[in-house]
């Protein structure tokens, strides 16, 4: 079975922003739309997922974090560089503690869930990366 049929059948986890129950498809076609938003907009949308990420249990804040970053993966490059900037400003509005959880989260999700192409493409499209708190 392929990576997109398995994402397929997987449901977003609950209480993310209105994304529970998305198909990979539908959720990957979401963050698409929200490119049409301005940049304030977006990150304002951005931040409203990332504290909704925020409440969830660990375990499903990682499946949630993994559809996310599975989604950007079948954008444009540069729409999903949009998205991730976009998000990358919401996150500098979050407490540092959310800050740190995210970063984990997403380290982990490219770590233990993506293949190495995966991981290399989403490492040039993700900001944090290049930081002191990247994986490097």
């Amino acid at each position: 079975m392929s990576f997109e049929a398995v994402l397929e059948q997987r449901t977003a986890p609950a209480a993310t922003a209105g994304l529970d129950g998305l198909p990979h498809t539908e959720l990957r076609n979401r963050y698409h739309d929200l490119l049409v938003l301005s940049p304030a907009a977006l990150a304002e949308r951005a931040r409203e997922e990332l504290l909704a990420e925020g409440l969830l249990p660990d375990d499903r804040r990682r499946e949630a974090v993994y559809r996310r970053l599975c989604a950007w993966l079948d954008l444009d490059s540069e729409d999903a560089r949009i998205i991730a900037n976009a998000y990358e400003r919401a996150g500098a509005t979050l407490p540092e503690t959310l800050v740190r959880r995210r970063m984990e989260h997403e380290r982990d999700a490219m770590v233990n869930g993506l293949t190495f192409d995966e991981f290399r493409r989403l490492a040039e499209i993700l900001p944090w990366l290049d930081s002191d708190d990247g994986l490097a």
